[in-house]
């Protein structure tokens, strides 16, 4: 996906390494990768993006106050 969509790999939040396959949790998790190790500004703009076995995928934009 990442090659696909052309998306620089030093602006992703990786949890598989440290925390495994999480399924449903695995975007609060990177939520908190995220504000834990990056300095976020106001405006800027976090795809989150969740996928499951088969056909199913969920994607929201969130844009920091």
């Amino acid at each position: 996906m990442v090659r696909m969509l052309k998306i620089d790999k030093r602006k992703l939040i990786d949890i598989f390494h440290n925390h495994g396959n999480q399924v449903a949790s695995s975007i609060p998790t990177a939520l908190h990768e995220l504000f834990m190790t990056k300095d976020l500004k106001s405006g800027q703009r976090v795809m989150m993006v969740g996928t499951s076995a088969g056909v199913g995928l969920g994607l929201v934009v969130w844009e920091v106050p």
